[in-house]
Parts: C-alpha cells; structure tokens; sequence
C-alpha cells in the first residue's frame, strides 16, 4: 500500500488565499488612537471567525480540535519532527469558536460522512492570520499610547499571547513541589480545591499517558496490517483486515475526535485517585459548551484581554469526557489557581504567606544564587540597622551615639560577599496582577512602581548600618566592618 504524506491527509491549504502579511499591518499603519486599533482587529477576528465558522458548519469540534492539534504539534516525543510553523494560538483560537456552540455538532450530518482533516490546512492560515494581527495591534498601541511603560505592557502581553509553558521544567516543578509540598498549603488546596498537588500531577501524567497509548496503538495496528499485507494489492485484502485498517486509520488520523475522548472514570483508574477527585481536577482545568457568547467576541477577548485556554486547557463535552487543547494542565497556573481560591486579606492568606511563601521562596532564591556565585550565602534572614526615613545616613555611622531614634530594625533575606562586593538579596514573589498581564499600562506601572520601591524601603541601609548594629546591639547575626573591607584594596576571602 502507498503511504498518503501526513500533510496531504491534514489538509494543503494555498496561504495565498489570505494575502501577504505585510498587507494585514498596513491597515495599523493609519491608525491614530488605540480605539482605532482595536477597532480594525475587530473587524479582522469578525471577517475570519464568519469564514470559518461557514467551513465548519457541519463538522465535530473534537475533530477538529484533535486535527488541529497534530497539525500544529508532533503526535510523536522527538519535538524536532514537529511542524516548523506550529503553534498553540491556533489552535485556542478554534477551540474558542467552537465552544460558542450549545454542544460538539451543529449539524444533522452524520458524523462519519464528514471529512474535516481537508478544511485544517485553511483554519490554521486563517488562526495564524488573526494572531499576527493581534501581535500588531500590541506594538501598534504601544507605539501611539504616551505613557512611558506602555511599550513594555504591549511587548509583555504579547508574550502572554503568545509563550506557552513559561519555564522549564525541572525549574517549574522543583518550584511547584517545594510550594504545594509544606503542610498548610496540602491543608488548604485540599479544603479549598478538592485535591492535592501530587492528585494533580498523577492526573496530568495520566492525560498523557493515555492519549500516547491511544495513538501508539493504532499507530501499531496499522502499521502492522501494512507490514504484513505489503505484497498484497488493496483490492485483494480480507474484508475484516480492510475494516480494521479503515477504522483504525480513520480514529487515528481522519475523525480523531471520539480517540481524543478521555473520562474522567479513565483518568481516575490510570492516576490511582478516587474518581471524585479526578472530577475536581478536570473540572479545575475544563470549561463546557457555551452559546451565551458569541465566537468573535470569545475569539477577540481571547486576542485583546484573556485567554481562557491558559487556565483551562481542556473542553467537556457535557456528559464526562474530555479533550485536551493546546497546555497540559496546571502549566505556569496552578500557583495562581490556587491563590485565587484564598479569600483576600484572610487568616488564610497570612498563613499561606509566611508559612509557605515566603520561606520556599527565599530558599528557592538563596539556593540559586549559591550555585550562580559558586558560594554560600554569609548570612540568611539576618537583622541590621536602617535610617528612619527622615534620618540622615550619617546618623548610623561608627560614631553614632542613639541608634534608636534614628534607625530601624529591618530583616534582610541574604547577603552575599564575594571578595570586596557585597550583594544584598530581597526576595519578592508577588505576582503581576490578571489586568497587567491584559495590557493595562496604569495597573503594570503601578505593579512594577510597587514592588521597586517595597524593595529600595528594605534596603535602605548603608555598610555603616551593619558595623553600627553590630556595635551598639553586640547583635552576631549582623554584618560588620563593610566600610572597611570596601577600603581594603586585597582581595581576600570573608571570614
């Protein structure tokens, strides 16, 4: 039997049809306020959303989902066999079309008389279209909005838009596992979200191992029919050895969707969790079906303010099965997800603070450092002395006879002292909030203004600080004799 090339089968598509991309930005070009922007994306994400929902009318969204899935990423673990264009926004920008419908067919056409695999080639050009649009009305506003930040609120939600799994992972989850590892928080994601970090990760490993089994195994089957029937002319197999390689290659490559179908009865029995809380995880990460918003208007939030696929990567279909979209789950939100689920300024979030926080945070830091500067750290959580605000630096130096009234005890959470340089560490972990992260330049300026200045309070000192502290207090945590070293011209180890 002849081999048919994976990109026929997926669909070839002239991306001529669509015009040249350097016409899709002249459009921007005469714009003169970001509502001029916006409104000429808008009619972008209108055009195209109408012509594709024509072309897929009558086909399964988990078929097209699946299909657009393996044209944008490799079926097989080497990523280096995967498409050079792939990407994930196309395909979250079609599963946001689709989920604007009331359920997974629109149509009374039976399914097995569809033939989605040929309309894929043309819905990724279309996707690819409205993103480079969008990543143009990011620069486009940045250019023409007249506050100083604004260029870096575009060019960071660009990033957002368009960077899947923000971190490698062995960062990620060595992060992940110290964080959702410490005993209060295990207490409260499990009365909080249902389920703990180790009940996500096994479902999360268990998405993947099923899907790979599924598609190893037809991938076998098949293979193994053209293997030992490869002497023998189509025409001339068995009936039940033909059956079986249509319908194999069908679920396989043709009509995915009902393959990509994974329970969460299935899920519960390959991660080793009850299957309530497989449902608390799935549904954590899933949304369903929804007619009450329009695609373009999901199409255009999902390019202009939040992409709903980042936090929840898979689609129920309303009666227990689920699809996966472009993330695994849990990637680069699982932190977020579950601060979210802490009722601001409570008992709870203090004690997820300062007891889980804060300290895997500074200790994550400091151990990252060392291993950058090839030396520990001389001191952690140490206390020294800082001018009040109103104090003069003077007022702290060697000869300084009433600390008390013009300096403060602060904490600092690392000092580094590499031959005669001193590298004072402050740990912030607070994170960029949901409206920075869409754009908002008054929101990130004040996020980032925020930060800085917290950071610049608790690290007012000068080296005076630490030798004054040290005597006036005898406090032995502190650090002595900075303006000392700093004037001694030998480079030596410290103590």
């Amino acid at each position: 039997m002849n081999q048919v090339p994976i990109r026929n089968i997926l669909g070839d598509f002239n991306p001529e049809m669509l015009g040249d991309p350097t016409e899709e930005l002249l459009p921007f070009a005469a714009c003169r306020t970001p509502v001029e922007v916006r409104a000429v994306l808008r009619e972008a994400v209108e055009r195209e959303v109408t012509a594709i929902l024509d072309r897929i009318a009558e086909l399964d969204a988990f078929d097209l989902i699946e299909l657009i899935r393996m044209r944008e990423f490799s079926i097989v673990p080497d990523p280096r066999l995967g498409p050079v264009d792939g990407a994930s926004l196309p395909v979250e920008i079609l599963a946001a079309i689709l989920v604007s419908r009331p359920s997974r067919m629109l149509s009374d056409v039976p399914r097995e008389a569809t033939r989605p695999h040929e309309v894929i080639g043309e819905l990724h050009e279309r996707c690819m279209k409205l993103a480079r649009m969008a990543s143009y009305r990011l620069l486009t506003e940045g250019r023409l909005r007249a506050e100083p930040i604004a260029r870096l609120a575009s060019e960071y939600q660009g990033a957002v838009l368009n960077i899947r799994n923000l971190q490698y992972d062995h960062i990620r989850d060595n992060h992940d596992r110290a964080l959702f590892a410490t005993p209060i928080v295990r207490e409260l994601m499990s009365s909080r979200l249902g389920y703990s970090y180790d009940d996500m990760l096994s479902i999360r490993t268990a998405l993947t191992d099923i899907s790979a089994e599924r598609l190893t195994r037809l991938r076998d089957e098949t293979g193994e029919i053209m293997s030992s029937h490869r002497d023998v002319h189509p025409a001339e197999l068995p009936d039940e050895v033909a059956a079986r390689f249509r319908q194999g290659m069908i679920s396989l490559m043709f009509l995915p969707g009902d393959r990509a179908i994974i329970s969460a009865l299935d899920i519960a029995k390959a991660a080793g969790v009850a299957p309530g809380i497989a449902s608390a995880v799935l549904s954590s990460f899933s949304q369903d079906f929804d007619s009450t918003a329009s695609a373009g208007d999901r199409v255009f939030d999902l390019l202009t303010r939040e992409n709903l696929f980042l936090t929840r990567p898979l689609i129920h279909d309303g009666e227990g099965g689920y699809v996966l979209t472009s993330n695994d789950i849990g990637l680069d939100i699982l932190r977020r997800l579950f601060e979210r689920s802490l009722a601001a300024n409570s008992t709870d979030v203090r004690r997820y603070d300062q007891k889980a926080r804060q300290p895997v945070s500074e200790s994550l830091t400091i151990k990252y450092l060392e291993a950058v500067l090839g030396t520990k750290a001389w001191r952690v959580a140490y206390h020294y002395m800082a001018p009040k605000k109103q104090a003069h630096i003077d007022a702290l130096g060697p000869q300084a006879e009433d600390l008390r009234s013009s300096s403060d005890e602060v904490e600092g959470d690392a000092l580094f002292i590499v031959d005669d340089v001193a590298i004072i560490v402050e740990v912030k972990a607070k994170a960029i909030a949901d409206q920075a992260r869409r754009g908002d330049v008054k929101r990130l300026t004040n996020d980032l203004k925020a930060t800085i200045r917290h950071g610049a309070e608790k690290d007012r000192a000068s080296p005076f600080a630490y030798r004054a502290k040290r005597r006036v207090l005898g406090a032995r945590r502190a650090v002595g004799g900075l303006e000392s070293r700093a004037r001694n011209t030998q480079r030596r180890s410290p103590p």
